[in-house]
């Protein structure tokens, strides 16, 4: 854990910015599923009662937004509450439905509340990812998180709640992943020396009520898929190119993006419910980077997905003025900045590469003025 916070200061300083520190915790994978995150757990309860507050108004929330009564609401809450416990918990891997029993009991929560907030990207999530290689082979994978409802879980109060977790299996690092206190999966994640991975929510077809009913169908929640690929030993880049091109059940459509560790390891995945729309690789002859937004590769929806093209338009163009030469931790993490990348739902900005388990870098800024007036102050 010292070490992922030494590498976190030292590029913090360099840049002279004001950021959140974002706590690191480890959990052992050699030890009992129920245990596994007492030490995280442990460290949530004081905020348990609140965070519960915050998930239920949020959950309230979209459920108005589809113009139901107050005495509909309260009734489709306690129906998913029910689902919570008789059909989604028990439809999860074994293990991990251990893991969330574990955390609720640690940190004095309930069970179904624990199991709700493990999908929370079946709810909403924009972001982007884009991965850029380097003249030399090198991969740098960058994701930003953009999510935040109106009322509970807001952008600002989900910043005080995003974590990093190490995965260890007999005393060797397995994977880091970046995730919110209660969610056992992850957003963004390496399996070190294997494969990175992040996922975007795919706009066009983000149904709330479709994402619910695949689970119930038991989808798997996509956060816990993201953890399955990196915490498999055995999964390298093209193994999780081709498990997430053929697996049958993700309970949300998005784009999941992929890095490995040789060239040309770059690959976006365009995921349906039940099936796999696209698999877009680039060819590294031609192509250094490849950028994903909310929209289908090729394919944008102008009157559906304008901020998805602007936003992915606008990190093309930054990463061409950068250019290939100019590849490094600190440039990508300047560009992932850089507006509209970053922008008034961004939670977070991280950089990662399946080569370089020391520098999973994840930021939270604490003054979004400060950061664009130092970034354009930046050699």
């Amino acid at each position: 854990m010292h070490a992922l916070y030494s590498s976190l200061v030292i590029i913090i300083s360099f840049l002279t910015l004001s950021f959140c520190r974002v706590p690191v915790f480890n959990i052992s994978l050699d030890v009992a599923p129920s245990e596994r995150w007492n030490e995280v757990a442990t460290a949530f309860r004081p905020h348990a009662a609140l965070f519960t507050k915050r998930i239920y108004a949020s959950l309230r929330y979209v459920l108005k937004t589809m113009n139901k009564t107050e005495r509909q609401v309260d009734i489709e809450v306690e129906v998913l509450d029910y689902w919570m416990e008789v059909i989604v918990l028990p439809s999860l891997p074994f293990e991990y439905r251990e893991e969330i029993k574990g955390f609720a009991k640690r940190s004095n929560m309930d069970t179904r509340v624990v199991t709700m907030a493990n999908l929370v990207f079946e709810l909403s999530t924009y972001c982007t990812s884009l991965v850029a290689e380097s003249k030399s082979g090198f991969l740098y994978h960058g994701r930003n998180l953009d999510y935040g409802f109106s009322v509970g879980l807001t952008k600002k109060a989900l910043k005080k709640y995003i974590i990093v977790v190490n995965g260890h299996r007999k005393n060797k690092l397995i994977f880091s992943g970046a995730s919110i206190f209660t969610v056992i999966g992850f957003s963004h994640a390496c399996g070190w020396n294997r494969v990175c991975v992040s996922v975007n929510q795919r706009k066009f077809d983000s149904s709330i009520s479709l994402n619910l009913l695949s689970l119930l169908r038991k989808g798997m929640p996509m956060c816990m898929y993201l953890r399955q690929l990196v915490e498999s030993e055995n999964i390298d880049f093209e193994a999780a190119v081709k498990r997430t091109a053929t697996f049958k059940g993700i309970a949300a459509p998005g784009y999941i993006t992929l890095s490995g560790v040789k060239t040309g390891d770059i690959a976006v995945v365009t995921r349906l419910r039940h099936k796999t729309l696209n698999v877009a690789r680039i060819d590294p002859k031609t192509q250094w980077y490849y950028v994903q937004t909310n929209h289908d590769p090729g394919h944008p929806r102008p009157k559906l997905d304008n901020w998805s093209v602007y936003r992915r338009k606008q990190a093309e163009k930054h990463l061409n003025e950068l250019g290939q030469n100019n590849l490094s931790f600190k440039n990508i993490l300047k560009l992932m900045f850089q507006y509209p990348t970053n922008n008034n739902e961004t939670v977070y900005v991280s950089v990662m590469s399946a080569k370089s388990p020391q520098t999973f870098l994840i930021y939270i800024p604490r003054d979004e003025h400060q950061v664009w007036t130092k970034l354009r102050n930046l050699a």
